[in-house]
Parts: C-alpha cells; sequence; structure tokens
C-alpha cells in the first residue's frame, strides 16, 4: 500500500516510468497532507485560554480531518489500483468481435472506475479546504501559515484530482455518464472556488 512506503520509496516511485503511481495518486496524497496540517493547526489551537471560544469548532474540525485523511491516504491506492484495471482490461484479446466487444466494455467500465476516484478525491480535497479556514481565521496564529498551507495543498490536489477527472471522460463512450460527471466537476469547482477565496482572503 502507498501509506506503507517510506517518502523516499513514494517519491522514487513516482518519478520512474511506471505509470500506476502517478498525478492521480499525487493529488490523494496533496490533499491527505491538506488535512494532515489543518489538524496540526487544530491540535495547536486546542486547550490554549487564547483561542478557548472556538474549541468546539477546532475540535469538530480535528475529529473530521483526522477521518478524512484516512480516507484520502486510501484514496491513492485506489486510484493506482483503477489505473491497473484499465491496463489489464486494454492487454485483453482482440482477435475476433466477440473478443473486441468484450474488451471494449471492460475498457469503458474500468475507465469509468478511474474516473470516479479522482472526483471522490476532489470532493473531499474541498472538505479539507472548507474545514482550514476556521482554522486559519480563528486558531493559533503563530500556525497560521501552516493553515494556509494546508489549505493550498488541498486546493492542488483539487486541480488536480479534477485534471484526472477530464483526461478520462475523454476516453468514455457512454454520453450519459459524461454528461453526469461534467456536471459534477462544474458543480464541485463552483463550490471549491467560494472556499478558495475565502482562505485565499484570509492569506492577505
Amino acid at each position: 500500500m502507498i501509506k506503507d512506503m517510506t517518502i523516499d520509496m513514494y517519491m522514487e516511485l513516482l518519478a520512474s516510468d511506471e505509470p500506476t503511481i502517478g498525478g492521480g495518486t499525487a493529488a490523494a496524497l496533496s490533499s491527505a497532507m491538506g488535512a494532515s496540517l489543518v489538524m496540526m493547526v487544530a491540535n495547536l489551537s486546542i486547550g490554549r485560554k487564547k483561542y478557548a471560544e472556538f474549541e468546539p469548532v477546532f475540535t469538530e474540525v480535528l475529529e473530521k480531518m483526522r477521518a478524512v485523511q484516512s480516507i484520502l491516504l486510501d484514496k491513492a491506492d485506489e486510484d493506482k489500483a483503477s489505473f491497473e484495471s484499465v491496463m489489464q482490461a486494454f492487454r485483453l484479446p482482440k482477435s475476433n468481435e466477440e473478443e473486441i466487444s468484450v474488451r471494449n466494455k471492460a475498457i469503458e467500465d474500468a475507465t469509468k472506475q478511474a474516473t470516479l476516484v479522482p472526483l471522490s478525491v476532489a470532493m473531499w480535497a474541498i472538505e479539507v479546504t472548507k474545514n482550514a479556514i476556521p482554522l486559519i481565521e480563528h486558531g493559533n496564529v503563530n500556525a497560521r501559515s501552516d493553515g494556509l498551507v494546508g489549505a493550498q495543498l488541498a486546493s492542488a490536489g483539487f486541480a488536480g484530482a479534477i485534471y484526472n477527472v477530464k483526461i478520462n471522460l475523454a476516453a468514455i463512450d457512454d454520453k450519459n455518464f459524461v454528461s453526469e460527471i461534467e456536471e459534477k466537476i462544474q458543480a464541485a469547482i463552483s463550490q471549491m472556488s467560494v472556499f478558495e477565496s475565502m482562505w485565499r482572503r484570509l492569506a492577505g
């Protein structure tokens, strides 16, 4: 599993010509690191008199981000597995019409799944960005920059995930599926833009 790798192992594999660890896993891990930094600011704010007014908010965000961080780490492995499934589908035999039909369906189904995984990453990245905002605004001022980095990492993870969704959509023939996902992309981008404008305004 990717989360069990050392940083050196992961970075070396990411830089290699191995195609199954790439931008999709990086987007998930970027968002997971964002969640970790939001948790850091929460931990540095909870239990301090100066920030007692917002402690219930910080505690809630801490618990949310702990769960989201775990989900995003799992999504990195899901992204790897979904891309491997696409490659396996392309390796299916195609020597006659029946085999071609089976292969085409397998490719379509695998590509759909490979589209849904980064879409899910994008939605969780929105959660990280949204929850970073109260920590940036009301949390420990000495860790404010850490909260901003967390929001930036989640924003980068979101953008990366959307890139992966779009490139997969281009290879899918099911127009209804494509239309449905495109609508979800636009809704997600609109939602994320609101939170991005909020934390960027707080950054000054």
